[in-house]
């Protein structure tokens, strides 16, 4: 059906050129169609024609130019997209009828494998059992011939033994026989060569009565030595079986390796028909993948300038390129935007900081008048009972002078002045540290303002930070969208009509990767160690760092939600530390340190001034200096 249609095609294609080139013959094709009207419709169409205006005759050429120009172009298309579509069709049926072919030489070529697998495991097996006995073999040879020479040896020894003693026996008999003439005259002496000479007899009887069973040893190890004899001529034989099984075995491995090379080619042949037809399959889904990709491209250049031409939407390489810079605008001018909006938030950033310090100070500043304040009102309570009780004791002085006035009128006179002036000078200084307490009251109250004041520019920035972290993160969002159009308007820079897509199966960068995998894994362990070092050692340098120059060392013990911070000071002679636990912040609350509970730390309960640090101010920082510079005191004064 598509191949008909097809046909269908180019015919109508071929009949618009021939009507385009050559008006008389396609109006003669027209006659012969149409019948009987083909005449006066091509009468009409000729006085048309004559009425037509020289301007008008330019027009339609060039519109028909252009006719001819894009039927040329859908033909070559036809033809091109017929040929794409049959070519896969006769090289799938060929690689079918070879790849059954080949699965058929290969099943049978597997089978006779295998075959010969197990042959060559029997014979193995037969091989290994015969090596075994063998060496059983040699090995008792060995045993049965060192066991012979030994007894050779001894059989030997003794041998020697009583040719010496016969020997030696024979020349005591000469001796003898030349000593018999002096013998006759000494009976003693003679009798006692007698008795020797009978002991050495039994001696030699005795010798004799042991040499009889190791003689028949001897011949035991004869016979059993030519019972070796032909065992080792059969254990020759099963050798030289072996040396022939060897062979055969030699000879079967060489069969199978030339089997099994057959086999891969075979293989590889069949791999690469399977890897042509994938490729034409793989080939079809790239090209619609990439007519995707760049009409998604087009539609998004389209979608950032309205003052793109309407036809934008056409797959062209200058479509492309005008799509390729438009793109690269916007790109550019939002990156332009994101790094004002990064200055923008560093100015920020930078503000509010300076903010938060100027809040730290103002509230140091306000608890320390909070701290005077109570000091003075303190102080003040403190003047009015002294007041009252100078009051009490002017009236009971006024009434105990009452009754005695009339006795001494000079001394109460003068009583009464004094008593005046010092309760004037009184009230004089007790009005003078109220009015001191109203102007660090008023103070007070003004920096109150002013820190309210500073935490409202403090929300203010806050609410612009998070403004502006949210315009960067879609600027992000945005800039990583066109970078990936940018990647694929590059790769897609090509006709798909005249440019074919090839993908290797083995490419050039995975044989690489695959032959530098050992060095590349062994200048990674190099890297990972020297970066270890390089840690241990920065991590060092910081720790001695922060002890010289705080004045603390500072160590994390634990894991998880057991961690904890040890902290110990520079200055003191007796080793104690403090420890601290960081408490999970929550709802509208930042995370705090907690301190723990310690022989150091129970000492510094007692440090009311010390404590305020951590209860009042908040301040771990100025609880460290305090103490630093407690123990700095303490050990300057032991020196």
């Amino acid at each position: 059906m598509w191949e008909a249609g097809a046909k269908s095609r180019l015919e109508e294609v071929c009949h618009d050129i021939d009507h385009f080139l050559d008006p008389s013959s396609a109006s003669d094709c027209h006659l012969s169609s149409l019948g009987p009207s083909g005449p006066s419709d091509s009468t009409k169409e000729t006085k048309e024609t004559k009425t037509l205006s020289k301007g008008q005759e330019a027009l339609e050429i060039q519109r028909l130019s252009r006719r001819n120009e894009d039927l040329k172009q859908q033909l070559e298309d036809c033809q091109h997209e017929f040929k794409t579509r049959l070519q896969p069709k006769l090289l799938s049926r060929e690689s079918e009828q070879r790849r059954e072919d080949m699965d058929l030489d290969a099943k049978v070529k597997k089978r006779r494998l295998s075959e010969m697998e197990n042959e060559l495991a029997k014979l193995r097996q037969e091989r290994d059992l015969l090596e075994y006995e063998l060496k059983e073999a040699q090995e008792e040879r060995q045993r049965e011939k060192a066991s012979r020479l030994k007894a050779t040896e001894e059989c030997r020894k003794q041998e020697e033994d009583l040719k010496n003693t016969i020997s030696s026996l024979e020349s005591e008999l000469q001796n003898s026989k030349q000593s018999q003439l002096p013998l006759k005259t000494n009976p003693d002496a003679w009798k006692a060569r007698v008795s020797e000479l009978e002991q050495e007899v039994f001696y030699l009887r005795l010798l004799l009565k042991d040499w009889y069973p190791e003689h028949e040893l001897a011949s035991q190890l004869r016979s059993k030595h030519v019972e070796f004899e032909h065992e080792m001529h059969e254990s020759h034989k099963t050798v030289e079986d072996l040396l022939h099984a060897k062979e055969r075995i030699l000879s079967l491995e060489q069969e199978k390796i030339s089997l099994q090379a057959a086999l891969e080619i075979q293989e590889a042949s069949l791999k690469q028909c399977k890897d042509a037809a994938s490729q034409s399959t793989r080939a079809k889904q790239d090209q619609a993948l990439y007519e995707a990709s760049i009409a998604d491209i087009l539609h998004a250049a389209r979608q950032l300038g309205p003052e793109l031409p309407e036809d934008i939407g056409d797959p062209t390489p200058a479509n492309l390129r005008i799509a390729w810079s438009r793109l690269h605008s916007h790109w550019t001018k939002e990156a332009h935007k994101t790094f004002e909006l990064e200055q923008k938030l560093h100015d920020a950033a930078d503000q509010q900081n300076q903010f938060k310090t100027e809040m730290n100070k103002l509230q140091i500043d306000m608890s320390l008048a909070n701290l005077q304040s109570t000091e003075l009102q303190g102080r003040l309570k403190e003047s009015e009972d002294t007041v009252q009780n100078l009051k009490a004791q002017n009236s009971v002085l006024r009434e105990a002078l009452a009754g005695k006035h009339m006795q001494f009128p000079e001394i109460h006179g003068e009583v009464d002045a004094k008593m005046i002036r010092t309760a004037d000078s009184f009230q004089e200084a007790q009005q003078e540290a109220v009015e001191v307490i109203k102007r660090e009251a008023a103070v007070l109250k003004n920096e109150v303002g002013r820190l309210a004041d500073v935490e409202r520019k403090l929300r203010k920035v806050e609410g612009v930070n998070a403004e502006l972290w949210q315009a960067n993160k879609e600027l992000e969002r945005r800039i990583l969208q066109l970078h990936s159009q940018e990647i694929d308007v590059a790769n897609a820079d090509y006709d798909p009509r005249t440019t074919k897509i090839l993908h290797l199966v083995r490419g050039p960068q995975d044989e690489a990767a695959g032959s530098g995998c050992d060095l590349e894994q062994q200048q990674a362990a190099r890297q990972l160690e020297r970066y270890k070092k390089a840690t241990k050692k920065y991590v060092s340098e910081f720790r001695e760092g922060l002890y010289h120059l705080l004045g603390w060392k500072v160590e994390m013990r634990g894991d998880g939600n057991s961690l904890r911070w040890h902290l110990t000071s520079r200055y003191g002679q007796v080793r104690q530390e403090l420890v601290f636990q960081l408490r999970p912040g929550r709802s509208g609350q930042p995370a705090e340190f907690d301190l723990l509970g310690t022989p150091w730390a129970e000492q510094l309960q007692t440090d009311r001034q010390a404590m305020s640090y951590l209860e009042v101010y908040n301040s771990i920082p100025g609880f460290l200096a305090h103490v630093t510079v407690d123990r700095l005191a303490q050990q300057t004064f032991t020196r």
